[in-house]
């Protein structure tokens, strides 16, 4: 993923960091705000509901609406659904991080994550089948006559630690809805819940933008990585 694949499954990348309550977050909230040039769009989540106004988190937008900055008096994220390659990323992430952290005087974190969000269009077989083994090097081997004569669907998440680290990849094929194409779920989800040094940011991305490389690379076969690489 630090490369542009032509046919990516990538459709969201998200860094997001969360720090003790801090009221100079709401009362400076406008002038942030007002800073952000770049993102016009003011926005508040309508799912969030019985928050205490303080914690509310606000959105702002860009105006072509690809990226988008949340922040709170705990919270603060960049996400993307343009990803231009990783050191883009990393460097619009790190730059509007650094920038939040010192305008409120954040010395600590209590958690940092960076997440991948793939949606893998399958290809349906003649018997209307999708064959996973032809995207992922996993499978699943269940009883016999346990779940029915044919599994239609699985949610799956593993959990990894790394040191103090920790990665949670999501697997989870879902169905067609209408006319759209049977799509596969694939998440990754890196993070560390600990209290951290705002120093230590950049470094966190690196290292976790590695080994989420790594282990899609590891997961998805290479007739899939052959596809997203425009070779067939």
């Amino acid at each position: 993923m630090a490369q542009i694949l032509p046919n990516s499954p990538l459709v969201k990348t998200v860094f997001e960091i969360r720090f003790a309550l801090n009221l100079g977050v709401d009362a400076g909230k406008h002038s942030f705000s007002e800073e952000m040039k770049k993102y016009p769009i003011v926005a508040i989540p309508d799912t969030i509901q019985n928050v205490n106004p303080m914690l509310l988190p606000i959105q702002l937008i860009s105006e072509d609406s690809k990226k988008t900055l949340t922040f709170s008096s705990q919270l603060f994220s960049f996400s993307s659904l343009h990803y231009e390659g990783f050191e883009k990323f990393k460097k619009e992430a790190m730059e509007i991080t650094n920038h939040f952290v010192k305008k409120f005087d954040i010395k600590n974190v209590v958690r940092i994550g960076l997440l991948y969000v793939n949606n893998i269009p399958l290809e349906i077989a003649r018997e209307g089948k999708v064959n996973i083994a032809d995207y992922l090097q996993f499978g699943l081997q269940l009883p016999p006559n346990t779940f029915g004569d044919e599994l239609t669907g699985f949610t799956v998440s593993f959990t990894h630690r790394y040191n103090n680290d920790t990665l949670r990849t999501d697997i989870q094929p879902r169905p067609k809805e209408s006319d759209k194409t049977n799509t596969m779920i694939l998440n990754f989800d890196y993070f560390v819940d600990r209290k951290t040094p705002v120093g230590d940011l950049g470094n966190f991305i690196v290292r976790g933008h590695e080994k989420v490389e790594k282990t899609f690379l590891n997961i998805t076969t290479h007739k899939y990585q052959e596809y997203m690489r425009g070779v067939v």
